[in-house]
Formats: C-alpha cells, sequence, structure tokens
C-alpha cells in the first residue's frame, strides 16, 4: 500500500487535516464458533503537533 501515489498523498496531507493519527495493523481470525474476532498485531501513533512530528509503534 505504501507504493500507491493515493496512499502517499493521504499521508502527505494528514499533518493538516489531524493533531494525531492511530494506524492499526492487524488481521481477521475466526474462533472455534466461526465467529470473526480482529487480531491487532501493531499501532503506530503519530502526533502532528510536534516538530518533527512524534511517533511510536506498539506490538500487541
Amino acid at each position: 500500500m505504501r507504493a500507491e501515489p493515493t496512499h502517499a498523498d493521504v499521508i502527505g496531507r494528514a499533518p493538516a487535516q489531524y493533531h494525531s493519527l492511530r494506524l492499526h495493523r492487524g488481521s481477521l481470525v475466526r474462533d472455534a464458533v466461526d465467529a470473526e474476532m480482529i487480531e491487532l498485531a501493531t499501532t503506530l501513533y503519530l502526533d502532528f503537533d510536534s516538530t518533527p512530528p512524534w511517533r511510536a509503534v506498539r506490538a500487541a
């Protein structure tokens, strides 16, 4: 997704639209009764109120 021009454009515009972002990466999993759940792998935190933007990654 990072190679997509639209994605790069949106990332470039984010600081003008938001103070901060949380981007979650995960996957859908099924349990024993076929219920779907989201299993988070990581969360990327971006804070645009500081220069340079503060970033951190938290693993689930």
